[in-house]
């Protein structure tokens, strides 16, 4: 199994990185406007953002551990490295998880910079 999600993630990656690029330097571009009703409307946008990829991630986990499965999912027992839920599941894990980490890489950097600013400051 683990080497499944391995092998996976690998397939994925050459499409999850600039993903993940992209949405870190908007991110970071947006935290940085000094308009401040630009920023405000940024940021409910990334927070939004940051909440749908949050439940993504646990819909993916659900579907993954086959919790939660649809009539139309292929659920013989036998059949585990072909379960379409499992697929299912791994995908929304891994793309949501992405977008996530790269939303709290984002602010969390900024939000280092801005403490660094003012401590040179004083």
């Amino acid at each position: 199994m683990f080497k499944l999600f391995i092998g996976t993630a690998l397939l994925y990656l050459p499409l999850a990185v600039p993903c993940g690029m992209l949405c870190f330097i908007v991110t970071r571009w947006s935290l940085r406007r000094k308009n401040r009703i630009m920023r405000r409307i940024l940021n409910t946008g990334i927070l939004f953002s940051f909440m749908i990829s949050a439940a993504g991630i646990v819909y993916g986990i659900l579907r993954f551990s086959g919790i939660l499965v649809f009539a139309k999912d292929n659920t013989v027992s036998y059949n585990w490295f072909d379960a379409s839920y499992r697929d299912e599941g791994f995908k929304y894990i891994y793309s949501c998880g992405v977008l996530f980490l790269s939303l709290v890489i984002a602010g969390l950097s900024q939000r280092s910079s801005q403490s660094n600013k003012s401590m040179f400051e004083t």
